[in-house]
């Protein structure tokens, strides 16, 4: 789940013994309602609406319970916060890829790899208008060799890495958006693909596991216990 989608969380209704509770009004404010009997003795298993707004652990904040069962003259409301295990990760943001080139230090926009190797490398082919300047051999053109582009594969197997840094001078919110939409292509792509964020590196990888565990990270990165992360 991303923020900014609806997510039904669960809510279980137990009634005591000897009391029926009826038409009880549920909900978090600014969200659907729901209503519900439930009669002595018994249990009911209703479902919340809450739209998520932010990344992080989940924190939808106080839920209201009210009644105004008989008649509906007066009013009986509580509120009633609990703690729901959700992990909302970023809003991804899809833009081309950018890596950093193994051999020039320049950045690379739209290529699988820059750690795997020659395999990914097919080789250079003649500059057509168009092409990325981020891909152009810059030092062949610098020993006169002319105006060349870089061809790299894109089959499946490739290897790069998600860079932190390459998306300077981006900010923080920018910055996790975009990672998670490059982590979720490039798992989709079938790459190996690692994450690197300030003080924490995922090695290369593609798995549903690796997939969850870089967007765990994203949806945390930043966070205090007061905005999304968990104590």
């Amino acid at each position: 789940m991303f923020a900014g989608d609806v997510i039904e969380l669960p809510l279980r209704l137990i009634a005591s013994e000897k009391k029926t509770h009826q038409s009880l009004v549920t909900g978090f404010p600014e969200n659907p309602e729901q209503i519900a009997d439930v009669p002595a003795a018994e249990t009911e298993n209703i479902g919340l609406s809450f739209r998520t707004s932010q990344r992080g652990w989940l924190n939808p904040g106080r839920l209201r319970m009210e009644t105004r069962y008989p008649i509906g003259m007066y009013t009986a409301w509580t509120w009633v916060r609990l703690d729901f295990n959700v992990l909302v990760y970023p809003q991804p943001e899809f833009v081309p890829f950018i890596f950093a080139a193994g051999d020039g230090g320049e950045e690379l926009q739209g290529a699988p790899s820059q750690q795997s190797g020659n395999q990914d490398f097919n080789g250079l082919r003649p500059y057509q208008p168009g092409d990325s300047l981020k891909q152009i051999a810059w030092k062949q053109l610098a020993r006169g060799k002319g105006l060349v582009t870089k061809e790299f594969d894109s089959d499946e197997g490739a290897t790069c890495w998600l860079d932190w840094e390459v998306l300077a001078p981006a900010n923080q919110e920018t910055r996790i958006a975009r990672l998670t939409g490059w982590v979720l292509q490039a798992q989709q792509n079938g790459w190996k693909y690692g994450l690197r964020l300030p003080g924490n590196e995922v090695k290369p990888d593609n798995s549903e596991v690796h997939r969850d565990h870089c967007l765990q990270l994203l949806a945390t990165y930043g966070l205090t216990s007061e905005k999304g992360a968990r104590p």
